[in-house]
């Protein structure tokens, strides 16, 4: 197409070149023009709305060139309103140059060009004419009016109606046709038929839509639309309508629900918190509600609630509501969806704007219902301890339902009852409880039973897993003592004699054990100072308290005869040890009787000497106790006034000291009787308000008292007790062994010990009740003692 255009050109070019200029051209400074130097393209067949363009040659009739040649191209007239096309170019001497313009959207009413040039250009030398041609006039289908019914007020999914009036704007009749209508979003566009007009008839073409949610929107109709006219026009055929949706009222969920217990629980009850918003439409709106929850069988739903919005048209009202196991108590342990809805049955006396966002979903907890499982076999440290060892119980405890849950375990071993400190499970965890608990003496079978004791508020679900029990075996091996009151030394008559022996002579030495448990073993029976076996005897003990009796035949040897008598078992019985005094036949019976007195004389000063030393021990170990007495009580606990440590009132406020020595209370940490008087407790060492047991007192100053002092007489500290020089070899001749001696005197020295410190206590709690009232005795006498042993009880 652009080449055969191209080709036409030329051909005009040369058409005009060959024609030569006659008196018809225009001059305009030696720039020459005519109408036959006028090409246009189409030249025949212009119809309404047509574009054509008009090719104008300008030619330099001189040698020089033309500079700033102007010309201009007019619609119809020679205004400077209808000017189209107007420039400037140079054009060489004795050349000619064609310039173009185009004139586009032919009217019916257009029938000439105007052209004019000029040069030199603004000289007033211009020169005019113009070309007539004729167009053809077309149909021309225009939108020329809408209408929307309703025109405001429009709301979500309400039915709108579209009116529009085509007419046909050309010069002649438009056969029928398709108009447009483009809805908004995904609504559908409409295609409506459009009657054939002549030219200026017009016809409404109606048509409904349901109005798309809230917003702004723009409908576009556009006549002709499948081009079956052919129009004088096709360009800005399509007309906007604007559409505005107006808000309806709506109610919508505000932030999450909120569930709690969040962690979730085994019965409930559940809380479900929200809030619920409102806009477009102001004062009450009671707003029917409930809640979903989901599972794998269906749904079920809670009891409709109703919620009240109030005030402007932009409101929100918070709400909460419940449920527990009366609701969900068929459903399994889990996670579940919880969903609350608005306007469930659709029934509320409104109609929103979107229902979508009437219902906000969570999630809530069903817990397993807690249960303690305690394991049945209680694990001990080992299956076999002997009398009086400890042994480890160890009982495996573990929480099998989804809450944490509290308790004890009350274990019973060897006859004693306790109960373990508060043991907190968490959901799912297992925790191994261990106690270390003594054994009773002699052979049994030891039975350990434990027991899950809920704490106060907790419950367990199945009560048949909760006691752990095992046993183990105590074994006690055989254990002899000597009984040393029992010893017997027989002549060859079996009849006792008396020490000292006789060298040569035959003997029977003869001794008694008692026994505890079962066993078997040999004791040696051999002369220490020979160095030899005399008999080889077998104990077998087989049944239970069997007293045992050891006879082994010996001869006298001078000047004494040790008799030992050795146990196989070290662990059953230790080595007994007699020296026994022999005299010899060929001594001087003057010489023997002078050193039997001589040792009785030795033994007679030892005696002293231990009372002696005994009687120190009382009078020091007396000194002592008062000394810690007074280290304790050196403060006045109801004044806070310095003490002495051995009144029995307070002498700043005269507060009964005697009396609170013999209060006791119970230790918040470990429960142990704990004297009121004491800083931290004895059982755990926890520190103890010791202020809180006593009424405050004011002190009164107490005024100095001279005391005299008295000087005491001075103990000679160079005084020497003589003895013996060889204890040992003294006291055998009396019969006794140095080793078995000292033994003897430990016992009688701790038992008299233990005496004198039981009567020292029923000393000091007779003058504790010294200056007290008949009442205060009463109330005395009737307090909680310690748990301490007494040295009696104990012995």
């Amino acid at each position: 197409m652009a080449q055969t255009r191209a080709l036409f050109l030329a051909l005009i070019m040369a058409t005009m070149l060959a024609t030569p200029l006659g008196v018809s051209a225009y001059d305009s400074g030696g720039i020459e023009a005519s109408e036959t130097q006028v090409a246009m393209i189409p030249s025949t067949g212009l119809n309404v709305g047509d574009s054509v363009t008009f090719y104008l040659t300008l030619t330099n009739t001189q040698q020089n060139e033309a500079l700033n040649v102007g010309y201009a191209f007019y619609k119809n007239q020679y205004s400077s309103e209808n000017k189209f096309v107007e420039n400037v170019i140079d054009i060489q001497g004795d050349s000619s140059q064609t310039v173009d313009a185009t004139w586009d959207g032919l009217l019916e009413s257009d029938d000439k060009v105007w052209i004019t040039f000029e040069y030199p250009r603004n000289s007033g030398n211009e020169v005019s004419f113009f070309i007539e041609f004729e167009v053809t006039g077309l149909p021309n289908l225009r939108v020329i009016q809408t209408e929307l019914t309703p025109s405001s007020m429009i709301h979500a999914g309400d039915t709108i109606q579209l009116s529009s009036l085509v007419k046909n704007t050309g010069s002649e009749p438009a056969i029928s046709s398709q108009l447009e209508v483009n809805l908004p979003g995904n609504l559908a566009n409409q295609y409506l038929q459009t009657k054939s007009l002549n030219a200026s008839e017009e016809t409404w073409v109606n048509t409904t839509f349901t109005a798309p949610q809230t917003g702004s929107y723009s409908i576009y109709v556009t006549p002709d639309f499948n081009d079956d006219v052919l129009e004088a026009s096709e360009q800005g055929k399509s007309v906007e309508v604007n559409l505005i949706v107006e808000p309806r009222m709506d109610l919508y969920h505000i932030g999450d629900l909120t569930v709690s217990p969040d962690t979730g629980s085994s019965d409930g009850p559940w809380t479900v918190d929200g809030t619920i918003g409102r806009i477009g439409e102001s004062g009450t709106t009671d707003v029917t509600m409930w809640l979903e929850i989901n599972h794998d069988s269906g749904m079920l739903a809670t009891q409709p609630f109703t919620v009240s919005v109030l005030g402007p048209s932009t409101s929100q009202q918070a709400w909460s509501t419940s449920f527990d196991d009366n609701l969900v108590g068929t459903l399994a342990p889990g996670s579940y969806q919880i969903t609350a809805v608005i306007d469930p049955f659709n029934d509320g006396a409104f109609t929103q704007e979107d229902t979508s966002n009437d219902r906000l979903t969570s999630t809530f907890i069903i817990l397993q219902a807690p249960d303690v499982l305690v394991d049945s076999i209680a694990l001990p440290s080992s299956s076999i301890v002997q009398a009086g060892e400890k042994v480890t119980w160890g009982v495996s405890i573990t929480n099998l339902g989804g809450e944490t849950v509290t308790g004890n375990l009350e274990y019973t071993f060897e006859g004693v009852t306790a109960t373990s400190t508060i043991i907190s499970l968490d959901a799912g965890e297992s925790f191994y409880w261990e106690a270390e608990l003594n054994t009773a003496s002699g052979s049994h079978t030891a039975q350990f039973t434990a027991e899950w004791i809920p704490s106060l508020g907790t419950t367990d679900r199945d009560l048949s897993n909760n006691v752990a029990t095992n046993s183990i075996t105590v074994e006690s091996g055989l254990v002899l003592n000597w009984a040393g009151s029992s010893l017997r030394i027989l002549d060859e008559g079996a009849n006792p004699v008396d020490l000292p022996l006789v060298e040569g002579q035959q003997y029977t030495f003869a001794i008694n054990l008692t026994s505890q448990e079962l066993g078997e073993l040999d004791i040696y029976c051999e002369d220490a100072a020979q160095n030899t076996n005399l008999a080889t005897i077998n104990v077998n003990v087989s049944t239970i308290g069997q007293k045992v009796s050891i006879e082994c035949d010996f001869t006298a040897s001078a000047p004494s005869t040790t008799i030992q008598l050795v146990p196989s078992d070290p662990a059953v019985t230790n080595t007994y040890i007699r020296k026994l005094t022999t005299i010899s036949t060929t001594n001087n019976d003057a010489d023997g009787e002078q050193s039997g007195m001589g040792t009785a004389a030795l033994i007679g000063i030892g005696v002293a000497i231990l009372i002696a030393i005994f009687a120190a021990a009382i009078w020091l170990t007396r000194e002592t106790d008062e000394e810690v007495e007074r280290d304790i009580f050196d403060y006045c606990p109801a004044c806070d006034g310095e003490l002495e440590g051995d009144e029995n009132r307070c002498p700043h406020c005269s507060f009964n000291l005697s009396k609170a020595r013999k209060q006791f209370h119970a230790c918040h940490a470990c429960g142990e009787s704990v004297p009121d008087l004491m800083d931290n407790c004895p059982y755990c060492g926890t520190e103890q308000d010791v202020a809180s047991f006593f009424e405050r007192r004011e002190r009164r100053t107490k005024k100095p008292v001279v005391v005299q002092e008295i000087a005491l007489p001075e103990d000679d500290e160079d005084t020497i007790v003589s003895g013996t020089e060889n204890f040992a070899e003294t006291v055998k001749e009396f019969g006794y062994d140095e080793d078995q001696l000292e033994d003897d005197w430990d016992e009688n020295f701790a038992t008299a010990e233990a005496q004198i410190a039981e009567i020292e206590q029923m000393y000091e709690e007779e003058l504790d009740t010294e200056g007290l009232t008949p009442e205060e005795i009463e109330e005395l006498e009737s307090q909680v003692t310690t748990r301490l042993k007494s040295l009696k009880e104990m012995s």
